[in-house]
């Protein structure tokens, strides 16, 4: 897998995910609003094709890598739809913890979403590593 940075400007980074031919599958992105508290969030997206080979959890693991030895971050967090049962199970495998459920949070096609809050901290990695 290849993974290049794309963008990088104040607050967010993003890298395009790309597999063996170096066609574009997918992105894995860090946010950050407030900086102080070396606090970002993490965000993904794949084509569908991609889904369920393996790219989303090895994007996002180097990513966390990333973001906790490249950029010095101290938490990681994660809102994702309540819906997206993927994505929730991709949070647990790369080692997010649930910290949260928020009811009616977010407007998504028409209605009302729950998203559910993960997070994993920078000494809890360490000890995974």
């Amino acid at each position: 897998m290849v993974y290049r940075p794309d963008k990088v400007i104040t607050g967010a980074i993003l890298f395009i995910v790309a597999n063996e031919n170096n066609e574009r599958i997918g992105e894995v992105f860090l946010t950050c609003d407030y900086n102080k508290n070396r606090d970002w969030e993490i965000g993904y997206k794949f084509h569908y094709e991609y889904w369920g080979r393996g790219y989303a959890s090895e994007a996002v693991t180097r990513l966390i890598n990333y973001g906790f030895y490249e950029l010095n971050v101290r938490r990681i967090s994660a809102y994702i739809n309540y819906e997206n049962k993927r994505s929730v199970a991709l949070a647990k495998r790369v080692g997010m913890f649930q910290e949260g459920h928020l009811r009616e949070v977010r407007w998504v096609n028409g209605e009302w979403n729950d998203e559910i809050i993960f997070s994993l901290l920078k000494k809890d990695f360490d000890t995974k590593v």
